[in-house]
C-alpha cells in the first residue's frame, strides 16, 4: 500500500512533463526506503540544484534503484525515477529474506524478552522444537512472532529456514457500516476465532469500516485487509450517523525537549513559538503529520505530530478483554500475595508451568484465582499471560529512553573504509554492526533511533550533522574504532567538543568502562566535525584499536559487540534519568 502511494507521488509531476524523455530505470534491488521526515522533495537528479518533481510524505516507501553520494534513486514503478536525499529517509529494516524466515527453538525454556538484550524483561519462554515467524534479526538477537505475541530471543539458540511468502489478496467490500472501538486496546484477528493469528490491535475510539457478522465476531477493514474483532467491544453506527469526534476534546503532550511551533503546517513555516517537554495543548485541527494547537487564548500554530502524544481531555474507564485469560508462572518460587504490592503477605508460592485464570487488573498486578478458588495477586512483570489480557511490565531503565530521539552515526562507509585492522577488518563495517545493535535496543525501549547512513553507503560529514539538527536529536552518538602506528596502542576514548556535551560524554564513557574490559583512555575534548558543528548533545566514541591484533580479535567478536552496544544504551538511559 505504501509503495503504491509512493509510486503515485513520484509519477505525478513527472508525467506532466510529456516533452521530457523518460529516464531509464536500472535493475531494481530488494531494498526499500521509508520516508522519516514530514515531507521529502523528490528531484530529477542527485543534487539540490535539480528541479523538484514531487513531495513524499512521512511513512511512504519506495524501491531503491541506485545510490550516488548522499542521494538515493527511487523507482516510481511507471518507467520513471527520482532522487531523494539519504539523510531524510531510512532504508527498510525488514529485508524480504527476513519476512520469509521461520525459526525453531533449539533449547528448552528459550526465554522471550521485550527487547534485544539481557536487561530487557522476560515475557515468556519457548519449548525446544517450537517454531515461530522471524520478524527481524541481528547478529545476537531475533525478533519473533509466536501466536499473538512478539518478543526477542537469543539467536544462539535458534535455527532458521525459509518459507513461502504467501500474501493475502485484498478483497473489495461493499455496503459497509461504521463502527467505533469501545475497549482500551482491542485485538484484531485474521479469522473469527480466538485461536487465529493476531493481525494487530486498535485503540479505544478508533473508527473502522464494518462489513459483516459471524457469530460473536464482527468483520472490519484493518490495514487494507479483512480483520475480525469481538462484537462486544465495538459500537456499530448507522450509515447516517456521521458525527465525528470533536478534535477540541483531544490534548497534545509535548515529548521533545523543545519543539518549534510554526505558522503553517510545513517545515518552511515561520516559527511563532517554542514549546517544551511535558506541556499540554488543545488540538484544534490535523493536517497530514501536523496538528494545529492553541498556544494561548486566541493564538494558534502548527507542530509536528511525531513529537506529540495525544490523549483525551476526559478519559473514561473502559473494558479490557480478560475472558479466558490466564497467567503462567515462569520461575519456581513466584510469590502470590493477598493484595497488590510487594509488602503484602504471601499466600502462595508458584512453580514454573503453573497457570491461573485472571480475574482483574490492579495497576501492574494481576488478580488471579488459585486452584482452591481463593483470590491472589501476582506482579505482572514476573509472569506471562495468554488470552487477551495485556502483558504488564515494570518500568525499568528503559523508561528514561521513551520518546527520545537518538541519532546514531556509524563512522565512514561507502568509499571511505576508515581504519583497516591487522586481520583486514574494515572500520566502516564494524561501526555499522555496533550501530544496528544499538538501534534495535533503543527502538525496543520506545526511543526513535535514526542512523545517518544505511548499509555500505557514504554520507558526508555535513549530512550527518544535518540529520542531528533536522531531527532535533536528544543525543547524537558517532561510533568509530581507532588505529595507530604504535601496534600496542589500545583502549576506549570518548570525545566531546562543546561544554554542554561533556555530561553526555561522561555518562556514556563511565558506562562503557564499567562493562567492557578494555583500557580506559578517558573522556576528553576532541575537534571533530560531527561534534564541533553539532548544536545538539553529541559525542564521538573510539571503541578499541583495530591496529592492535589482540584487541581487534576482541572488538570484532559478537560478545563484545553485544556488550558495547548495551553499555552505550545503559549510559544513555542514565544520562536522561539524571537530567529529568
Amino acid at each position: 500500500m505504501r509503495n503504491t502511494i509512493c509510486k503515485l507521488a513520484v509519477s505525478f509531476l513527472l508525467v506532466s512533463s510529456l516533452t521530457s524523455p523518460a529516464i531509464p530505470i536500472k535493475a531494481e534491488s530488494d531494498e526499500e526506503i521509508i520516508v522519516k521526515a514530514s515531507t521529502v522533495n523528490v528531484r530529477k537528479g542527485p543534487g539540490l540544484s535539480y528541479p523538484i518533481v514531487q513531495q513524499l510524505q512521512k511513512g511512504d516507501s519506495c524501491e531503491v534503484i541506485n545510490q550516488q553520494g548522499d542521494w538515493i534513486e527511487i523507482s516510481s514503478g511507471a518507467g520513471q525515477s527520482g532522487w531523494v536525499a539519504n539523510w531524510l529517509v531510512q532504508k527498510d529494516d525488514a529485508s524480504k529474506e527476513e519476512r520469509t524466515k521461520e525459526g525453531t527453538a533449539e533449547t528448552d525454556n528459550l526465554r522471550i524478552r521485550s527487547g534485544p538484550g539481557m536487561d530487557f524483561q522476560i515475557t515468556g519462554s519457548l519449548k525446544k522444537g517450537v517454531t515461530f515467524q522471524v520478524m527481524k534479526q541481528n547478529e545476537s538477537w531475533v525478533k519473533i512472532q509466536y501466536g499473538d505475541k512478539e518478543g526477542w530471543v537469543s539467536s544462539e539458540f535458534v535455527s532458521f529456514k525459509k518459507v513461502k511468502d504467501e500474501k493475502k489478496k485484498k478483497q473489495k467490500k461493499t455496503n459497509s457500516k461504521k463502527g467505533v472501538i469501545s475497549a482500551e486496546l482491542l485485538n484484531v484477528r485474521t479469522e473469527p476465532k480466538k485461536s487465529s493469528t493476531l493481525a494487530g490491535k486498535l485503540a479505544k475510539n478508533t473508527e473502522v469500516k464494518v462489513y459483516s457478522k459471524k457469530g460473536d465476531w464482527i468483520e472490519i477493514e484493518f490495514k487494507g485487509e479483512s480483520g475480525w474483532v469481538r462484537e462486544e467491544y465495538i459500537v456499530i453506527k448507522n450509515n447516517d450517523d456521521s458525527k465525528k469526534k470533536n478534535e477540541s476534546d483531544t490534548l497534545a503532550t509535548v515529548t521533545a525537549s523543545a519543539l518549534s511551533v510554526r505558522k503553517e503546517p510545513s517545515l518552511d513555516g515561520r516559527i511563532v513559538a517554542r514549546i517544551h517537554e511535558g506541556e499540554k495543548y488543545t488540538i484544534l485541527k490535523e493536517k497530514g503529520n501536523w496538528v494545529q494547537i492553541e498556544i494561548a487564548k486566541g493564538e494558534t500554530g502548527w507542530a509536528a505530530d511525531w513529537y506529540l502524544k495525544k490523549t483525551d481531555k476526559k478519559p473514561s474507564e473502559s473494558k479490557i478483554e480478560l475472558k479466558d485469560s490466564k497467567v503462567h508462572v515462569i520461575h519456581n518460587g513466584t510469590n502470590f500475595r493477598s493484595s497488590s504490592g510487594g509488602s503484602s503477605p504471601i499466600v502462595y508460592s508458584g512453580n514454573a508451568g503453573e497457570s491461573f485464570p485472571i480475574l482483574s487488573l490492579d495497576g501492574n498486578w494481576y488478580k488471579v484465582k488459585l486452584e482452591d478458588g481463593s483470590p491472589a495477586y501476582v506482579a505482572g512483570w514476573i509472569v506471562t499471560v495468554s488470552g487477551d489480557a495485556p502483558q504488564l511490565e515494570k518500568a525499568g531503565i528503559q523508561k528514561y529512553l521513551s520518546n527520545k530521539v537518538i541519532v546514531i552515526d556509524p563512522g565512514h562507509g561507502g568509499r571511505d573504509n576508515g581504519t583497516t585492522g591487522t586481520m583486514g577488518t574494515l572500520e566502516k563495517n564494524l561501526t555499522y554492526r555496533t550501530a544496528r545493535l544499538l538501534q534495535d535496543k533503543l527502538n525496543a525501549a520506545g526511543a526513535t533511533a535514526i542512523l545517518t547512513r544505511e548499509g555500505d553507503s557514504y554520507a558526508s560529514l555535513p549530512a550527518r550533522v544535518g540529520t542531528s539538527h533536522f531531527r532535533e536529536a536528544d543525543a547524537f552518538i558517532s561510533i568509530h574504532y581507532d588505529g595507530a602506528k604504535d601496534k600496542s596502542a589500545r583502549g576506549v576514548t570518548t570525545y566531546y567538543y562543546h561544554a554542554f556535551q561533556k555530561d553526555l560524554a561522561s555518562d556514556i564513557h563511565n558506562s562503557l568502562t564499567a562493562q567492557i574490559n578494555l583500557k580506559d583512555r578517558g573522556y576528553r575534548f576532541g575537534d571533530y566535525h560531527v561534534i564541533r558543528e553539532n548544536k545538539r548533545k553529541a559525542i564521538l566514541l573510539e571503541l578499541g584499536y583495530l591496529s592492535n591484533s589482540a584487541e581487534e580479535m576482541t572488538i570484532t567478536s559478537s560478545s563484545y559487540q553485544e556488550t558495547v552496544s548495551g553499555a552505550i544504551f545503559t549510559g544513555l538511559a542514565r544520562h536522561f534519568k539524571a537530567n529529568m
